[in-house]
């Protein structure tokens, strides 16, 4: 986790950014079943070239799942002020779009 400091604007207002790095990867001890299996057939995953940008449904979803669970587990160790900054990335779009209805 880092400091971003952007250069002043035209109006001379200079802002401050926070950058978090988060690599995926897999440790075998708390993923979910279907992110290993999935793991098991393709033994690249997640670290596949960036040249297949072909990506069917279940490797889309693999992928997903995995960068949720890696988020989820860096934020949740992280800081007070990271949690804080980045809690609400974690709620699934089920739940944000549930909280937007109920207003």
């Amino acid at each position: 986790m880092g400091k971003i400091v952007y250069p002043a604007d035209e109006k001379g207002t200079a802002a401050e950014g926070t950058l978090i790095y988060i690599k995926s990867s897999l440790t075998g001890n708390d993923e979910s079943a279907d992110v290993l299996q999935f793991a098991m057939m393709y033994r690249e995953f997640p670290h596949e070239s960036t040249a297949n940008q072909w990506f069917d449904e279940t490797r889309f979803e693999s992928y997903r799942r995995l960068g949720y669970h890696v988020a989820e587990s860096a934020i949740t160790g992280a800081t007070a002020e990271a949690a804080a900054l980045f809690g609400d990335l974690l709620q699934e779009p089920r739940e944000k779009a549930a909280m937007a209805a109920a207003g």
